[in-house]
């Protein structure tokens, strides 16, 4: 049994109340734990933030947005119902926290919680940037760490969370016997940390399926009273998105965090198959139309009414194309014939004033 926090672990952190109990799991075996968290242009780091305040956990965030979107783009081993790459993606992040953090922190092993909302921020131990950044809410000394450990919880997700899966994370993610699960793990094979000696397995549980009563139990018990509540999950996974994802895929291959950004607001409009091809985003209400200047780049252009309500509209050329005001006319004009179409209750017969600007 380790004492005195001499064993120190990395759990990959989504925030959610599984995660959180994997931390505390850990803890209670006088384990020193550090929470990591990834985000992409899919996930950010606000609930693993919130999540870690309220345990008392230091948190470490890496952005993976490039590897992550080249691989919701072209999966290996395919998409679930929308453009969700589960068992790649747990692989990426798991390979991830492997190749960055073993050779500088020295881990043994890795343990994980539920990878499909990763989101945190990671520093290097001492101020020696690595691509991290860190939020301190304890005093957990800097590694080596001995091993990463997990939330996930076997078969509450009939796709990414079955035995099989879990074994193919494991094996493509390059950690071999070294992934550790600690809310399973007397359901799983017998880890390396496991046999070392510097876990207890038998201070591991050994939950399975979608049921939450275990889990809410184990919460009041130790006191974890701040955890969010089982929501939608990941983006990726929702059918709508999922399907304007493949379609600009389609269109536009080389599109960016940045362009996939766009989709997560607004209506969408392009033409497929024509050339220039550009994508016009409506914002539906004002909170909407105020994130789309914030969202522009350089080579967009923004159009709105000067003297009614309505939607906003940003225009992004595909593909490149050039920020040239002739070659965006009939584009402009159709955003505006747009902007009329879905403002609602107007009276156009003393005509529109309009205000149409590029971002440089």
């Amino acid at each position: 049994m380790p004492k005195n926090n001499s064993v120190k672990a990395l759990v990959l952190f989504s925030g959610g109340l599984d995660s959180m109990l994997a931390v505390e799991l850990l803890r209670r075996q006088g384990i020193a734990v550090r929470a990591l968290c990834f985000t992409s242009a899919f996930f950010d780091a606000q609930k693993a933030r919130q999540s870690a305040a309220a345990l008392g956990v230091n948190l470490l965030e890496k952005d993976i947005s490039a590897a992550h979107l080249a691989l919701v783009k072209n999966p290996p081993h395919g998409w679930g119902a929308g453009a969700n790459p589960c068992l790649d993606c747990h692989a990426l992040m798991v390979k991830t926290a492997g190749e960055l953090l073993k050779p500088k922190g020295g881990f043994s092993f890795i343990a994980t919680g539920d990878p499909t909302a990763l989101s945190v921020t990671l520093r290097a131990a001492k101020g020696k940037s690595v691509g991290f950044e860190e939020t301190i809410v304890d005093k957990v000394s800097d590694g080596p760490f001995d091993f990463i450990a997990t939330g996930e919880v076997l078969g509450q997700r009939p796709f990414s969370q079955t035995k099989s899966s879990l074994r193919f994370v494991e094996k493509n993610s390059g950690i071999g016997g070294c992934l550790l699960r600690p809310l399973s793990a007397k359901l799983l094979d017998e880890t390396i940390p496991e046999r070392e000696g510097l876990v207890d397995r038998e201070q591991l549980l050994a939950l399975s399926g979608r049921g939450r009563l275990v889990q809410a139990a184990l919460a009041r018990e130790w006191g974890i009273s701040d955890y969010p509540q089982p929501a939608g999950g990941c983006i990726l996974t929702q059918a709508s998105y999922g399907q304007k994802l493949k379609n600009i895929f389609q269109i536009w291959p080389e599109c960016t965090k940045d362009d996939v950004a766009l989709l997560s607001l607004g209506r969408h409009f392009f033409r497929p198959n024509v050339s220039p091809n550009i994508l016009i985003v409506l914002g539906r209400n004002k909170e909407e139309n105020d994130k789309l200047p914030l969202l522009a780049k350089k080579g967009d252009w923004l159009v709105k009414m000067t003297a009614r309500s309505g939607p906003m509209a940003l225009l992004r050329p595909i593909s490149g194309q050039r920020n040239n005001l002739e070659d965006a006319f009939g584009f402009l004009e159709e955003a505006k014939k747009l902007i009329l179409d879905f403002t609602k209750n107007s009276d156009y017969s003393e005509g529109v004033n309009w205000k149409v600007w590029g971002k440089n």
